[in-house]
């Protein structure tokens, strides 16, 4: 399947030590929003990281909230990278059905820079729903208005299905940004 050849090859990339800064240092910028956005009161003992990467998010979620996480990702070098470097998480290899086959449930299931590399969002926010009572969503906002430009008058090699990026098989502008 081309999908999971592309993050194969991508969870590889991720593994290099540069990128593996780039991931810490984004981790700790989602954290801290992830820290603003939930409410002292709201109560969480155990939260999934769904698209979990090489698991850089959960562990600083999981340390800063002393509770119990589980990372998922549809990326094999993804998955072994997160296990090798944070041996006292579970880290599972799947797609979004993986939480029911696994009866897994939980306080909230975030999706961190996720959405946009799925086929069918309504699916994957449905089941994971029926997983947790709340769901967390982080989204990338539209590219520059160059690359905006290059993408609709198509002066860039088609990559993905809508050919924004690799693996963006979407792309969300700000007014499809909303905070509840």
């Amino acid at each position: 399947m081309r999908v999971t050849n592309f993050y194969e090859e991508y969870g590889k990339q991720w593994t290099e030590p540069l990128r593996e800064a780039h991931e810490a240092a984004c981790s700790e910028t989602k954290l801290k929003d992830w820290i603003e956005i939930i409410p002292n009161h709201f109560d969480i003992h155990h939260f999934v990281d769904f698209g979990c990467g090489n698991g850089a998010f959960l562990n600083l979620f999981a340390q800063h909230h002393h509770i119990e996480g589980v990372g998922i990702d549809i990326s094999k070098s993804m998955i072994e990278s997160a296990k090798s470097k944070y041996p006292d998480y579970t880290f599972i290899m799947g797609d979004i059905s993986i939480l029911n086959k696994k009866k897994i449930q939980s306080d909230i299931i975030f999706f961190n820079d996720v959405l946009e590399h799925v086929s069918d969002i309504l699916f994957h926010l449905e089941n994971a729903g029926k997983a947790a009572p709340y769901i967390g969503i982080r989204i990338p906002v539209e590219k520059t208005w160059f690359i905006a430009i290059m993408n609709k008058f198509k002066l860039k090699k088609p990559i993905s299905q809508l050919y924004h990026s690799d693996g963006h098989l979407y792309e969300f502008s700000r007014k499809d940004k909303k905070s509840y």
